[in-house]
């Protein structure tokens, strides 16, 4: 998630926040990315601890889901950003939206790869 995501929510980050589920996690680890039309819509929820940082995130559709559908969610990765580059995370969400793609034609204008 980026900084600035995050912070229009009220959370303050320095760095970006990535969550892992390689070796823990649970179901929503099966959520896959898809740029800007994902049909889960997440909202980040407050718990009562001890450390102010720890939030769930909910997830609701914003449609109707049909059985054995593949859900999707927007990991909201900048791709432009020249601070914090994730080369690793290689888009391949075939979104007419996709920000990998939009970004990989600015950065051949620029005469970058």
């Amino acid at each position: 998630m980026s900084p600035s995501y995050l912070a229009c929510r009220g959370i303050c980050l320095r760095i970006p926040l990535c969550l892992d589920a390689t070796f823990f996690g649970n179901a929503a680890r099966f959520i896959n990315h898809r740029c800007c039309d994902g049909i889960l819509v997440d909202v980040l929820v407050t718990i009562e601890s001890p450390d102010r940082h720890y939030y769930h995130v909910a997830f609701f559709t914003s449609r109707a889901v049909k059985p054995m559908e593949e859900l999707t969610w927007d990991y909201r990765i900048d791709f432009d950003d020249d601070t914090h580059p994730i080369e690793a995370f290689k888009c391949l969400c075939g979104s007419p939206f996709c920000r990998r793609a939009a970004s990989s034609k600015k950065r051949k204008k620029r005469g970058r790869k």
